[in-house]
């Protein structure tokens, strides 16, 4: 893990469809990070990336998730994760 990265907290781009529907709603998080110059500025790129190299400390908690949801008929990580469209991975992404 890097720890010289200089994460920080930003609000929503205006431009983000999240904008105009989160209201006073607080469900919504963004962060900043300067990249080096060789990495890509792709933001799609990066979170595919991310999400392909999952750390197990983030994937037990899913497959806990996974066996909560089940007896509700709730979709499972597998079922978002192969549902495309605007996902990466289980999550929806926003432009």
């Amino acid at each position: 893990m890097h720890t010289d990265a200089n994460i920080k907290q930003a609000g929503l781009p205006a431009s983000s469809q999240l904008t105009s529907c989160s209201g006073r709603a607080d469900f919504a998080d963004a962060y900043s990070i300067d990249l080096p110059e060789a990495a890509s500025h792709d933001a799609e790129c990066i979170a595919r990336h991310i999400f392909k190299h999952q750390r197990e400390w983030i994937a037990a908690p899913l497959k806990l998730r996974d066996l909560l949801v089940l007896p509700f008929g709730l979709k499972g990580t597998a079922d978002l994760r192969g549902a495309g469209g605007d996902r990466i991975n289980i999550f929806r992404a926003f432009g």
